[in-house]
This record gives structure tokens, sequence and C-alpha cells, in this order.
């Protein structure tokens, strides 16, 4: 896997997305710039998955290369954010397409947005969350990969490990992301990431980023279908108790998860549901710590603010949520 040349990874896309990759990378070549496939989309090549959407560095204009393609893919633009030098575009026969340029970033304090500023390739990777995730190789498939943090030896040792000592410190997110690759990627947390995962809930950090950032991140983990096994990863993890101010879940509470999961109609919502059913059987200090501490959608809020009861008889389809 390690010294695997680029173009023989690629070959693992569909063909159409081969085929936007090339383009891309002429568009970009053709202005004097190189575009990169990083991140996600070579990990899960790495581990024999289908990627779920393509992430790409071009050192061009990032609209410049948007309206070039336009031409040749039907494609959704849908957002562009200059402050950060991204976009993401919906591509007919393609996928979920994020563009960025390479960039630096530093936090101003923990939980903070970035400050982000041009960059070269390698601060681009640098910044990243995981080793996993900062892997490059050029579009066209041309060389090697790009590999200076060693996550393909990471991936081969099914290790999750952060780039530095204060990653959990600056973006909390990761945390709960480290969470989410641990079940869905069946990934251990490196003994070094445990250890600044301890050192940055004792400091609070997962309540210096917004609700809805925290919420966002519990959505995509429990959209997926291993509502059991999350949960019992949040709580390996130690992140159970400070995201939900009580102790780990009974068996009781697990069986309740499992039915849960079996039942409840909409995935991208199941995560509303959990919550709901945590203070359910805990009481009205674990409701309003929650309540507090996320950010719902309004139709859903009621589950945790009318009577207990009502989840459950939404679980038994007695009611509709």
């Amino acid at each position: 896997m390690r010294d695997q040349p680029a173009g023989r990874l690629l070959a693992r896309l569909r063909p159409t997305q081969r085929t936007f990759l090339g383009d891309v990378d002429r568009v970009d070549d053709g202005v004097g710039g190189r575009c990169f496939l990083v991140g996600g989309a070579i990990r899960d090549l790495l581990l024999d998955r289908e990627p779920l959407d393509l992430d790409l560095i071009v050192e061009d204009d990032i609209e410049a290369v948007i309206r070039r393609l336009e031409s040749s893919y039907p494609m959704n633009v849908e957002r562009i954010t200059p402050r950060f030098g991204t976009a993401r575009c919906d591509v007919d026969g393609v996928g979920i397409v994020d563009l960025a340029q390479p960039r630096s970033e530093v936090y101003a304090r923990p939980g903070a947005l970035p400050d982000v500023s041009p960059g070269s390739l390698e601060h681009d990777l640098a910044r990243r969350d995981f080793s996993i995730n900062a892997i490059a190789c050029r579009a066209n498939g041309e060389g090697a990969l790009l590999d200076p943090h060693e996550g393909v030896a990471d991936i081969e040792a099914r290790t999750l490990r952060a780039l530095h000592d204060r990653s959990m410190l600056d973006d909390p997110t990761r945390m709960l992301r480290a969470a989410r690759y641990g079940v869905r990627l069946g990934l251990r947390p490196s003994d070094a990431l445990r250890q600044s995962m301890q050192q940055a809930i004792a400091a609070g950090v997962l309540f210096e980023i917004s609700a809805s950032r925290r919420s966002r991140e519990l959505q995509l983990l429990w959209r997926g279908p291993r509502v059991i096994a999350s949960a019992e990863t949040l709580v390996q993890f130690g992140l159970w108790e400070p995201l939900f101010a009580c102790e780990a879940p009974s068996e009781a509470e697990l069986d309740a998860l499992r039915l849960l999961a079996e039942r409840w109609p909409d995935p991208e919502s199941r995560w509303v549901a959990i919550l709901a059913l945590i203070p359910a059987r805990r009481g009205a200090t674990v409701r309003d710590a929650i309540l507090r501490n996320y950010e719902f959608p309004r139709s859903l809020r009621s589950l945790l603010t009318s009577d207990p009861d009502r989840l459950e008889r939404c679980l038994r389809g007695d009611e509709l949520p």
C-alpha cells in the first residue's frame, strides 16, 4: 500500500470521476497551477471503500476553475466561501466535489474558526485533523502519493493520529470526528490522541465551539446504521459524560437505543431522538443541559420539552415525531 503509484489508486474511482479529475487538472495546469486529490477520498480508496465525495486542492482561482468546468459538466454550485478559499459543487455523474486553494491556518483561541492565509500544499496537509486525511496525489494520477505525515502507515495499522499536540484544543469538533472515524472506519486512537483528547475535555473546550457545530457532528455520527457502536465509542473516548452531563448509558438505555435505531423513520433527525431519549430516563437536569448545549430543529425540539412518554409513543408508531 505504501509504495502504490497514484495512478493505480485512482483507477479504483468510477470512470466519470477519473475523467473529471483529469479535466480539472488540465484546466488548472492551463493557467500554471496544479490540482491534487486530497484527504478523505484517498483515505477511503486505501481502505478499499468508495469515496463519498472528492476533495481537491487547486492552485488557480477557484471561481475561474468552476467557470471553465461548467461548459463541460452540468453542476450545482452549492456554495463559495471566499474567506476560506473554498467551494462545494454537486457535479452531474461525479457527485459532491469540494475545491479549495492551499492554505495555512492559525487558531486565535480554542474552538475559534481559524484565521487563514494562502499557503502551499505542504502547509495545507499540515493543517489537517488526522494523518489519514493528510495524503495527496496529483489529480491526473502522475507520480506517487504525497504522504509527509505517514498517514498510509496509520491506515495500515488502523490507527487514528493527530498531527500535533494542540489539534484537539484548536478545533474540538475533531474529538467528535475521531469518534465517527472510529465507528465508520474501524480505527483506534493512538495513545497520544487519547491523551490530547483527555486534556482538551478537562479544559472544557467542547463548549467553546458553537451549539450548531456540536449538533452537526452528532448528526453525522448518528445518521449511520451503527447507533449502538456510536454510543459505545463516545463512552470509550471519554466524550459521553461531558457531552450529555450524565454517566454512560445502562443496558436498558442501550436496548432503548436499539429500538430507536430500528424504528426512527429519518436518519438525518435520529440524533435529536437520541438526545431526547437520554433525559427521558435521567431527569430535568440532564434535559436542561442538552437543551442548552445543542441546536435542534424547531419541529423536533418538542421531543425534549414535552412529556417523556411522547418519545415512547413515537417509537411504537402510535404518534408521528
